[in-house]
C-alpha cells in the first residue's frame, strides 16, 4: 500500500506499508535445515551460510514495535540479490512494549513475527531469531536466571512465540544474544555476581554437588573451619578481589589469602557457567515437545 502527501508548499511524502495474510502452508514449506560433521545441509545439499544481523533499515531494533513488511520486502530482495541465504535478528529492546507483565507475548507482537517470518520465506531466507539481548528480562523477579518468577515468565514469553510456529521450517531459535552473568547492570564483564539470595544458595547447592563434603572444600581453598564453616558461608567473590593485570603497580597479593581468592574466583566463574547452562535448560523446556 502507498500513499502520497502534498502539503500546501508543495512538499510531497510517500509513505509505504505492507501486508501479509497468514500462510501457514508457506511457513512449514521445505525441509528443517540439518548439520553432519562438515556442512549444513538443506533440502539435501550442502548449506554454506552466508549471513548478517537485520532488524530493519527504517526503524532497525523497534521493527516488532513498529513493523512495515514493504520495508522487509525491499530490504529482504536486495539480501537475496546479494547472495544472503540467513538473518540473525530478534528482540534487543522494550520487551515490555511486547509483552504482558506475566511474561506472555502479546497478539500484536506476534502477528509482526509471522509477517517477518513470512516475508523471510518469500525470499528462502533461514532466519535466528533471539528472544534476549544480554540477560533475560527479569518480570519483577530478582536474579533474571535464578529467580523462579523470572524464569516462568521467560518460559511463558518464548512458548507463547514458539507454539506458534512450531511447523515453521526456516527459523531457529536462540535464547540469548550475547549472554552476561550474573548481574544485569554490570554487562559486557567476566561474570559478575549480582550478589542476591537466589545467586548465594545456587552457589552453595553447586559447591556442594561439586566437592561433596565441607572439609574437602576448606582443603582445596585453604582455608580454616572458622573461616569456612559451611557451604553457605562461602563468599561470591567480585574480580577485585583478584589481581588480574600484571602491569599495573598494585600492592602484592601472594599470600595464602590471594590463593584462596583465585580459587574462590575459579569456582564463581565456573559455577555460573553451570547454573546458566541450567537457566538455559529451563527455558528450552518451554519449546521442547
Amino acid at each position: 500500500m502507498e500513499c502520497e502527501v502534498t502539503a500546501a508548499s508543495g512538499e510531497r511524502r510517500t509513505l509505504q506499508q505492507g501486508f501479509w495474510g497468514l500462510d501457514a502452508e508457506l511457513l512449514k514449506k521445505g525441509e528443517m535445515l540439518s548439520c553432519d560433521r562438515d556442512y549444513f545441509r538443506k533440502n539435501g545439499k550442502p548449506f554454506p551460510v552466508v549471513g548478517m544481523t537485520y532488524m530493519t533499515s527504517d526503524v532497525a531494533r523497534k521493527f516488532l514495535n513498529l513493523p512495515n513488511a514493504a520495508v522487509w520486502d525491499r530490504d529482504m530482495a536486495q539480501m537475496k540479490r546479494a547472495g544472503i541465504n540467513m538473518i540473525r535478528t530478534g528482540i534487543w529492546t522494550a520487551w515490555r512494549h511486547l509483552m504482558f507483565v506475566d511474561g506472555h507475548a502479546v497478539e500484536e507482537t506476534m502477528r509482526a513475527i509471522d509477517a517477518f517470518l513470512l516475508t523471510a520465506k518469500r525470499y528462502d531466507l533461514e532466519v535466528t531469531f533471539n528472544f534476549f539481548a544480554f540477560t533475560p528480562e527479569a518480570w519483577e523477579g530478582v536474579n533474571p536466571y535464578l529467580d523462579p518468577r523470572s524464569v516462568e515468565a521467560q518460559k511463558r514469553f518464548i512458548a507463547s512465540i514458539v507454539s506458534r510456529h512450531a511447523k515453521t521450517a526456516h527459523v531457529h531459535w536462540d535464547l540469548i544474544n550475547e549472554p552476561s552473568m550474573f548481574d544485569p547492570k554490570r554487562i559486557f564483564s567476566v561474570p559478575r555476581s549480582a550478589q542476591d539470595r537466589f545467586e548465594k544458595e545456587a552457589f552453595a547447592e553447586w559447591l556442594k554437588e561439586r566437592h561433596g563434603c565441607i572439609s574437602k572444600l576448606q582443603e582445596r581453598w585453604n582455608m580454616t573451619p572458622e573461616e569456612l564453616p559451611s557451604f553457605e558461608a562461602a563468599k561470591l567473590p567480585e574480580p577485585q578481589d583478584v589481581n588480574f593485570n600484571t602491569s599495573i603497580n598494585v600492592p602484592k597479593k601472594a599470600d595464602r589469602c590471594w590463593i584462596t581468592r583465585c580459587l574462590r574466583w575459579i569456582c564463581t566463574t565456573a559455577g555460573p557457567l553451570s547454573l546458566l547452562r541450567r537457566s538455559a535448560r529451563f527455558s528450552r523446556s518451554s519449546w521442547s515437545p
